[in-house]
């Protein structure tokens, strides 16, 4: 099972998190990074995960109007030092509190798309929170935004 994200639900998650958002191409690219190493958080290939990875990199690309094979990914990440590492440049290369809190909720998102967040993946979001400077309450207040959005309030949890 897995959670059913399209591009009109980003639309609603985008404009709940950063209404009227116009991202630059480096910062679209640092918040799409950002997600590709959540996606692979848990060393594992989840198709799931993917598959919401690429709805988000299709619609940062539309939001930007460049194709999706122009934005630039980062190759997979060997192990957790090397992720807390390049989590932590990519962190510094976004200023503004919304692209943060946009980063931290996509980064949440493609962590959930299978609707299980295994130790791995909760470690890491947890990561990502302190790199992105989330608070723990803002963290919650997007958790439950996404949860009210996506599959009618099922997703789960991290833990504060």
């Amino acid at each position: 099972m897995s959670i059913a994200i399209d591009q009109t639900r980003l639309r609603r998650i985008v404009g709940r998190v950063a209404p009227g958002l116009t991202l630059t191409r480096d910062e679209g690219e640092t918040i799409l990074q950002i997600a590709q190493l959540a996606a692979g958080a848990d060393e594992e290939n989840h198709p799931q995960e993917h598959a919401v990875l690429q709805q988000v990199a299709q619609h940062i690309g539309s939001a930007m109007g460049v194709d999706v094979g122009e934005l630039h990914m980062i190759p997979k990440i060997p192990d957790e030092e090397a992720r807390a590492g390049r989590l932590e440049r990519l962190a510094i290369r976004l200023d503004a509190r919304r692209t943060k809190d946009l980063a931290y909720t996509f980064a949440f998102l493609v962590s959930i798309a299978d609707l299980e967040l295994v130790p791995a993946e909760t470690k890491a979001l947890e990561e990502f929170q302190l790199a992105l400077g989330v608070s723990d309450r803002r963290a919650m207040d997007l958790v439950v935004m996404l949860s009210e959005i996506i599959e009618g309030g099922r997703a789960p949890r991290p833990h504060a």
